[in-house]
């Protein structure tokens, strides 16, 4: 049945183009896919797309990934549509304190 999900990976993939550019909303279950696909280059695009579609047991992602994939749907705290910013704690700028005038 691999033949049935690259035909319904292009298909997809095509589809999510034609409504971007025909500014048309997407659903939000695609609206998640083509944020993951839109990252990649063109020619991974479907390749991807075609490994997410295999089912997959949960069991064997592991502890780390559901949690990183649970952090990423995560909305920011602040109100306003969007997605936390997801900085590295290594990369996060603290402010100087204000000294005397």
């Amino acid at each position: 049945m691999g033949f049935i999900r690259r035909w319904y990976a292009r298909r997809l993939l095509k589809y999510i183009q034609k409504s971007k550019d025909k500014h048309r909303p997407l659903p939000d279950h695609l609206v998640q896919v083509d944020s993951i696909t839109r990252r990649l280059p063109k020619p991974q695009r479907a390749k991807k797309l075609e490994e997410m579609l295999v089912p997959q047991n949960e069991e064997e992602m592991g502890r780390e990934f559901r949690r990183a994939a649970e952090r990423q749907n995560r909305s920011k705290g602040h109100g306003g549509p969007g997605k936390r910013p997801g900085m590295p704690p290594q990369q996060v700028v603290r402010r100087q304190p204000k000294g005397r005038r």
